[in-house]
């Protein structure tokens, strides 16, 4: 394919996807979930659902011609240089991308109330309720729904919108500075739930366009292509998840973005150097990486194995130093919620015992975890204690065994993953995000956003495909249930197979072409 070639087709990829991103507005300013439970309700709940997924499909089918004209015919295409290299050239393409995603961020918070999550209402409630001196660990929201005063406006109106309004919050400590910091700013006439909501959304797609940025910087210094910025902000994914409904995983998405952006961004040895050579970059330069990765990790924890990457082949006192500033960090974070109210230890039992709860029953759109449980319930039955078998419906048991098998299987792959003589921090960590979702019992949209906020850096083709079907999942709203830990998921196991066989066929393939010798896609740089 010529040079020529490859230019025109990408800029039809780029008109398409373009073309699409206005579809999926439209649809998404439209889209209505209707939780009643009816007939009805799951009828329209799917035929909104069609078009969502339509309009999806159709700027992921665009951004894979954009990533296809990048790579064509460049080999491993991490030893191409740029094939524009000016600085403005890469800025102006930047530009571009990054007020093409704000645009239609901003479009859909504006059109489009949460329909496909619930959470933001939660983070506005322990928000506002920190910003009026309360601990949200101490606060339980079906204690609120019938107090004879509110606390804050609004108040009343919001917990009966909160999923799980009988247990206390799940969040870590640095989400609810940032809820605290956005409830603070909600003045009397934004206190409706609609408008709280609302302003959320705008603070977490702020902090997602400053990642973006922080994106492009790695990109430019790593001389790969601006497009390859396109494949994050102009996917379906993180606009219906952020900008959406709202998640704020985002918070700690950016934080692990900063900290392998700092890590690889300064003093990063060249792809031919030794070990050795690596353990010589500057001990400020990993601990500012480590402290921004312990932050993130105070949203949630799975971050921590980034700073295991980072840390390959450092001496052991690094991996010490690296420990205790980590353990610094949490106990700053934590220190003011167990400080607040004066009951440390109710602080701590309320979070275990919700942690503990979604940790045992929480399950969704998890194809390999349900292929396990399947098994533990049919071909591994369980014997009660008068010799009878347990039926082969839900039972704890069976279920804790299968997700035990999961973590071992995602231990397995983090051990894999940090020894594999192949790549860097950025697509380790990728790689075990990925892993992180295909092996848990709960596999939501959102919690893909991890790892896929890396893909500019770090392309898969495993993580693309699953970044498409990993929103199947929604197929449980046709019903309008499925909200409710302990309720049985509506979810066939046709749409289950069509969610999980495509990826594990690309993961076969993608497995067996790196060990071959093949070339990484992820550092494209072409530009189209």
């Amino acid at each position: 394919m010529t040079s020529r070639t490859r230019k025109i087709l990408g800029w039809i990829a780029v008109g398409w996807t373009l073309i699409a991103l206005v579809a999926l507005v439209v649809v998404m300013s439209g889209l209505f979930i209707d939780r009643s439970g009816t007939d009805d309700a799951g009828r329209e709940n799917l035929q909104g659902l069609w078009t969502f997924w339509l309009s999806s499909g159709a700027i992921w089918l665009g951004l894979t011609g954009l990533w296809w004209g990048l790579i064509q015919g460049r080999g491993d295409s991490r030893q191409v240089p740029i094939a524009r290299p000016q600085q403005d050239y890469f800025a102006r393409i930047t530009l571009v991308v990054v007020a093409v995603a704000v645009v239609a961020r901003v479009l859909v918070i504006v059109t489009h109330q949460p329909s496909l999550s619930d959470d933001v209402y939660r983070y506005v409630f322990d928000g506002r309720n920190l910003a009026s001196g309360q601990n949200p660990y101490l606060v339980v929201p079906i204690d609120r729904a019938h107090a004879s005063d509110e606390r804050w406006p609004g108040e009343r109106e919001l917990v009966p919108l909160l999923a799980y309004p009988e247990l206390p919050t799940p969040y870590l400590p640095l989400s609810h500075l940032v809820f605290g910091g956005m409830g603070a700013a909600i003045v009397d006439s934004w206190s409706d739930p609609a408008s709280s909501a609302r302003l959320f959304r705008i603070g977490f797609v702020l902090i997602e366009s400053a990642m973006m940025v922080m994106i492009a910087i790695a990109l430019r210094r790593h001389d790969r292509s601006p497009w390859m910025l396109a494949l994050y902000a102009w996917h379906p994914l993180p606009i219906a998840e952020i900008a959406g409904s709202g998640h704020q995983d985002v918070i700690g998405i950016a934080l692990l973005v900063a900290g392998l952006t700092w890590w690889t961004s300064r003093a990063v040895p060249p792809a031919s150097a030794s070990a050795a050579s690596a353990a010589r970059a500057p001990d400020p330069v990993l601990s500012r990486g480590i402290i921004l990765i312990a932050l993130s990790a105070m949203v949630k924890p799975v971050t921590i194995p980034a700073a295991a990457f980072m840390l390959r082949h450092r001496p052991w006192t690094d991996w010490l130093k690296s420990l205790v500033v980590g353990m610094v960090v949490c106990v700053l974070m934590a220190a003011p919620f167990l400080w607040l109210g004066g009951q440390s230890g109710r602080v701590i039992g309320n979070w275990h015992s919700t942690a503990t709860f979604m940790g045992e029953k929480s399950a969704h759109f998890a194809g390999l975890y349900e292929t396990a449980e399947f098994a533990m319930r049919h071909v591994m039955p369980v014997v009660k204690p008068d010799g009878t078998q347990h039926p082969p419906g839900w039972n704890l048991v069976q279920e804790l065994r299968a997700r035990r098998l999961c973590l071992a299987l995602l231990g397995t792959a983090g051990i894999l993953i940090l020894w594999s003589r192949r790549g860097d921090p950025w697509s380790r960590s990728m790689w075990l995000m990925l892993a992180t979702v295909l092996l848990a019992p709960s596999a939501q949209p959102w919690y893909l956003l991890w790892g896929f906020a890396l893909l500019p850096m770090a392309f898969s083709a495993t993580m693309w495909v699953y970044s498409c079907t990993i929103t199947l999942g929604y197929v449980y709203f046709a019903t309008g249930r499925g909200f409710w830990l302990g309720e049985v998921w509506t979810v066939n196991p046709s749409v289950l197979a069509l969610g999980y066989v495509p990826v594990v066929i690309v993961l076969g393939i993608e497995w067996w072409w790196r060990r071959n010798g093949g070339g990484s896609a992820s550092g494209a740089t072409s530009a189209a």
